[in-house]
């Protein structure tokens, strides 16, 4: 922004930037790509969002059955990667899993 008087014009101020948008929606619950004896791949589909999707979060639980809070694969900046191989489980144990999208507004809610 520039200021004009009788003196003049001021010097420009820093621009400021934001979006109108929402944080990304429409997450579907990840599926099973592959699995070994110790360990899994896991992928999720292309979430809604009315801007850039810039990456991924994925969260598991310690096999407790509670909800997945622990990050395991943080690509907050890779959008085109939308799966994720978990190694060094313990076989015979039930975990779950969620993935969030990231865009410029923020961090979405964990997928179902």
């Amino acid at each position: 922004m520039i200021a004009h008087n009788n003196e003049g014009d001021s010097l420009p101020t820093e621009s400021v930037f934001g979006y109108a948008s929402n944080l990304p929606t429409s997450l579907t619950t990840p599926s099973v790509l592959s699995r070994k004896i110790d360990g899994i791949t896991i992928g999720w589909s292309l979430p809604t969002s009315s801007i850039e999707i810039l990456g991924y979060k994925l969260y598991i639980n310690d096999g407790d059955n509670s909800f997945p809070l622990r990050l395991i694969y943080d690509g907050s900046w890779i959008s085109s990667i939308r799966q994720a191989t978990i190694d060094n489980l313990v076989p015979g144990v039930f975990y779950r899993f969620c993935f969030t999208a990231i865009n410029y507004v923020g961090e979405s809610d964990c997928s179902p």
